[in-house]
């Protein structure tokens, strides 16, 4: 298992403990970019009370920055 593997299963198991199911893909130079993809529709709401964990989660996992994509194809 790579290390982007490691801290982007980190990153979603706290998403998910925070009742956020997500994927996690490293982006960026060097990986220092959690691209957060919501799996399916997501509460705004929920997202925007978590905003502080969920990125506190992303900085223990080794990211430098978070982003979350709400509209993808």
């Amino acid at each position: 298992m790579s290390d982007e593997h490691d801290r982007c299963s980190q990153v979603e198991r706290r998403l998910a403990d925070l009742g956020i199911p997500a994927r996690v893909k490293p982006v960026g130079e060097e990986g220092a970019i959690a691209l957060i993809r919501p799996d399916g529709d997501i509460d705004e709401g929920l997202l925007s009370e978590s905003r502080a964990q969920l990125l506190e989660a992303c900085v223990a996992a080794g990211f430098r920055h978070a982003a979350v994509e709400l509209f993808w194809e």
